[in-house]
């Protein structure tokens, strides 16, 4: 057993299932923020929900959900997927064989997103 990352949404979205179990997605959570930074894009990290975990560490029950823009999310997963897909000589020493399971992760990640983004819903990425 592992963690793993999901989106959590605002409202009810019918249709909308994130298929994966997110595992790669923190597995890889270094690397991905290292090619944001690299690309210029909003780092991976600041579309989690480390604040409300700290909240809930120190023992505070109540915590602002750290809601964003899909939008927002969309740039950043299209920058990576691109990373990932045209530079594989970039990524292949740390992700090996992995890169097409990351990639998976992102893709749904994606799906995920456009729906929200349609829908007018806000998203976090939830460590579970």
């Amino acid at each position: 057993m592992g963690v793993g990352l999901a989106p959590r949404f605002d409202k009810k979205l019918r249709g909308v299932d994130f298929d994966s179990d997110g595992k790669g997605l923190t597995l890889f959570f270094d690397l991905l923020n290292d090619i944001c930074e690299d690309e210029g894009l909003t780092p991976f990290r600041d579309f989690t929900d480390d604040e409300a975990l700290e909240a809930l560490d120190r023992g505070k029950a109540k915590y602002k959900e750290p809601w964003r823009s899909p939008s927002d999310g969309l740039k950043t997963i299209h920058g990576l997927i691109s990373v990932l897909e045209s530079e594989p000589k970039r990524v292949e020493k740390t992700l090996r064989s992995h890169v097409k399971y990351l990639l998976a992760d992102l893709k749904d990640l994606e799906h995920c997103l456009e729906i929200a983004k349609k829908r007018k819903a806000r998203f976090y990425l939830m460590f579970w």
